[in-house]
């Protein structure tokens, strides 16, 4: 019973809905290669740390582009009432917010030997979340996708 409602097995899946679905998990996917691009930058940051300015302002793009996809993808859930998904995203977003209301976000050449340690455990943190959303949205992607196209011709 407890799959049931969580998934939500239902014939009332419309095209809309399974666009939706695409969307998010394509934003969703965008944001978990930025996120892994910017692991990876990290740990090559350590071996050549020649130009780190240039570095430091290609990471304080790709990190603001990443909190936005997070918060655009957290609206669309919430607007969709899809209030489970929306709920283990928001507290990362509301920790991105934070970050970026207090800007820590930002990348300091100065200081990045500093904060290197903790750019990393935010950035895993955000993973894992982002893979269970990932996952999740896979999931009732699917489902969605395979109702529509059973039940589209009765």
């Amino acid at each position: 019973m407890l799959i049931l409602l969580i998934f939500d097995f239902d014939k009332d899946c419309t095209i809309y809905q399974s666009l939706f679905w695409i969307c998010c998990f394509g934003l969703v996917l965008y944001s978990f290669i930025l996120l892994i691009s910017r692991l990876l930058n990290l740990a090559e940051f350590n071996d050549n740390v020649r130009d780190t300015i240039s570095y430091c302002n290609k990471l304080n793009k790709s990190i603001k582009t990443e909190y936005l996809t997070h918060f655009v993808v957290c609206v669309l859930l919430l607007f969709s009432k899809n209030f489970i998904l929306f709920l283990s995203l928001a507290p990362l977003v509301a920790w991105h917010c934070y970050k970026y209301y207090k800007h820590h976000h930002y990348v300091d050449p100065i200081e990045l030997y500093h904060s290197l340690k903790e750019h990393r455990k935010d950035g895993i943190i955000s993973l894992i979340v982002l893979s269970l959303v990932l996952v999740w949205l896979i999931i009732k992607g699917t489902i969605c996708n395979v109702n529509l196209l059973l039940y589209k011709n009765q």
